[in-house]
């Protein structure tokens, strides 16, 4: 569990680029439940890695729940994973809003 990849990343930042499954990370935190506060040489998180790579809303939901402050991380390109978050929902809920109103 001490693995760092090339660039300071440690195992859950490289399961975080993969679309890992909700079991395979609640088994890794099982295991290193400080990983999802490790900084890469970037200053990535692993919530970084999932966010930018597809990881599901529910793979998001076990990172944030496991570490809530990490949604509030700055990365080297001063990225948030709040900004992320923010822009999903605000996407999510036009999606919606349109197709309700071309429903009427």
């Amino acid at each position: 569990l001490n693995w760092v990849g090339p660039h300071g990343q440690n195992l859950l930042h490289f399961m975080c680029t993969r679309r890992p499954t909700v079991e395979a990370i609640r088994a890794l935190l099982q295991h290193y439940p400080d990983a999802p506060l490790k900084e890469d040489n970037d200053l990535c998180l692993p919530i970084h890695m999932a966010m930018t790579n597809g990881a599901s809303h529910d793979v998001i939901c076990v990172l944030i729940s496991s570490a809530p402050i990490t949604i509030f991380h700055s990365n080297r390109w001063h990225y948030h994973p709040f900004d992320w978050i923010w822009r999903r929902c605000k996407y999510e809920l036009i999606h919606a809003a349109v197709g309700i109103i071309t429903t009427l």
